[in-house]
Formats: C-alpha cells, sequence, structure tokens
C-alpha cells in the first residue's frame, strides 16, 4: 500500500496509506524502518512494522515498570499480560530483559527477602511463602532461605515482637500456659520455627523475672 501522508504526533508517526487506512508507530521504530512519503509498502512489510512496534511498546512498558522497583520475573509477566499484550511477544520481551541483566530472580530474592526481615520482621517459614508468590523458582528460594538461616536477626526479632505481644495482653491477667500459647501462635504466623518461638519466649519470661528482682531490691532500698 503506497503511503499518502507521515504525521508526528508526540512520540509516534501516523502513517497513512493511499486506501485511507493508517498505523501508528514509535518514532524509533519509524526511523528504523527507513520509511518515505511515497513508499509502497507490502502487507508483510506492514505487519513486520505492527511487529517491531508491539515489541517496543512492551520493552518500554517493561522498563518503566523495573523503573519503579525492582521485579522478579513471574510479577513482571503478570503485569504485562493485564496490559493485553501478547503472551509470545512479552516472553521473546522478558528474555531480552534477562540477558541485559534488568531481570534477576536471585538478586530479586534475596533483596526482597531481606527486606521482609528488617522491615516486617517476618520468620523464614512467611519469607519463603513470599517469594513463592512473587513466582521465585523453589531451588532460588531454598538457596536464600538457607544463606539467611545463619542470622541472628531473627531471634532478635522473634524476642522483639514476642514482647509487644507481651504488652498487648498483659492486661488479659491470663495464665502463663495461656500467655506463652497466645504469643507462641503468634509468632507462628509471622513465619518463626518452634524452635526461635521457644527461644524468644524464654527470653521474655527470664527479663520479667529480672524486672521483678529489680522492683523488689529497689523496694528494700527503699525501706532501708
Amino acid at each position: 500500500m503506497k503511503i499518502i501522508s507521515l504525521e508526528k504526533k508526540r512520540r509516534n508517526v501516523i502513517i497513512t496509506f493511499e486506501s485511507g487506512d493508517s498505523i501508528a508507530v514509535r518514532y524509533e521504530i519509524f526511523v528504523k524502518g527507513m520509511i518515505i512519503k511515497g513508499d509502497d509498502l507490502s502487507e508483510k512489510k506492514i505487519e513486520s512494522l505492527r511487529n517491531d512496534n508491539e515489541l517496543f511498546l512492551i520493552k518500554e512498558s517493561a522498563i518503566n515498570i523495573l523503573s519503579r522497583r525492582q521485579h522478579a520475573k513471574s510479577e513482571l509477566k503478570r503485569k504485562l499480560v493485564k496490559k493485553g499484550y501478547e503472551s509470545s511477544v512479552i516472553e521473546e520481551v522478558l528474555n531480552y530483559l534477562t540477558e541485559k541483566k534488568y531481570l534477576n530472580d536471585k538478586d530479586f530474592a534475596e533483596k526482597y527477602a531481606k527486606e521482609l526481615i528488617r522491615v516486617k520482621k517476618y520468620g523464614l517459614n512467611k519469607v519463603r511463602n513470599a517469594l513463592m508468590t512473587k513466582g521465585i523458582s523453589r531451588s532460588i528460594i531454598d538457596e536464600i532461605v538457607l544463606k539467611l538461616s545463619n542470622s541472628d536477626a531473627h531471634l532478635e526479632n522473634a524476642i522483639s515482637l514476642a514482647g509487644k505481644k507481651l504488652k498487648q495482653l498483659s492486661h488479659k491477667e491470663l495464665e502463663p500456659f495461656k500467655l506463652r500459647q497466645k504469643i507462641s501462635i503468634f509468632l507462628q504466623g509471622r513465619g518463626y520455627s518452634f524452635e526461635l518461638i521457644n527461644q524468644a519466649i524464654q527470653n521474655i519470661e527470664l527479663n520479667s523475672q529480672d524486672e521483678e528482682q529489680d522492683d523488689e531490691e529497689s523496694l528494700f532500698l527503699d525501706l532501708e
């Protein structure tokens, strides 16, 4: 089909044909195609322009998403599918982004896991579930969880959370067994192992005993 007009609108070029049909392509695709007014384009060439433009738009959209924050490959794919792009072209873009190091599931998983532990004080079980939700492969999750399992931050976080929960429950005058049970269930929900939960509860119980002893010593000093 013969091109009768070319009109640049913002970042697009509107190509109008003799038949009255028109297509819009990004300026970069237009320049790459070396198109000029009067060219007679075959159906194959027009289809190629559409495909190149689609690929360009998906890359542009993906990079825009990644510029806001790092994503897992599966997570980015879901967002692009939601935008209505063709699955086959999405896969091509994802492979391109992986080759160019824009996407790296292992790097994303490690940073995301550390953030969940530091900011939200998640235990490793909940970290594992969160990574699975993001579409991270089981092998990468196992590697990341193993790498982070030796950190002292897990026990420190569990003790901190247990202490806060104890304060919340202090006004209910619960029996020690019920108190431990509620704290244990709370920490399980935050993803902590039974071993860490027991250590955290023992720690806050010891601290409570120390505080009671300090109060008694203070009382004796006052009486003297």
